[in-house]
């Protein structure tokens, strides 16, 4: 079994896509070209007696508007579990609708 340093180095760093979107004056679509980056958060929270640590990861432009998996909610317990979850959105992240570049993670 791989380690989870070793599965994350395998995704793409950065995601270049290409997304419609409609003109809130005139009503027409434009192509919109946007950089997509690899997230991790971890998220804290406590109930009356425990402590929690979550992990969510997930694709997202700098201002949060176009994202490739979840990136609201608690998360997932462990940082394996969620990158399973980013993977099954495989084909976005791979290219198959509207692809155009993929950076890899620095240190490869």
């Amino acid at each position: 079994m791989a380690s989870i340093e070793y599965l994350i180095s395998k995704m793409p760093y950065s995601l270049t896509k290409i997304y419609e979107e409609q003109c809130f004056c005139c009503g027409s679509y434009h192509k919109v070209t946007k950089t997509l980056t690899l997230k991790i958060d971890t998220v804290f929270y406590t109930t009356n007696k425990n402590k929690y640590t979550k992990y969510r990861m997930y694709y997202s432009d700098s201002a949060g508007k176009y994202s490739i998996g979840v990136n609201v909610g608690l998360g997932y317990p462990t940082l394996r579990e969620a990158l399973k979850s980013l993977l099954v959105y495989k084909n976005e992240i791979r290219g198959k609708d509207h692809f155009v570049d993929a950076n890899k993670m620095v240190g490869e």
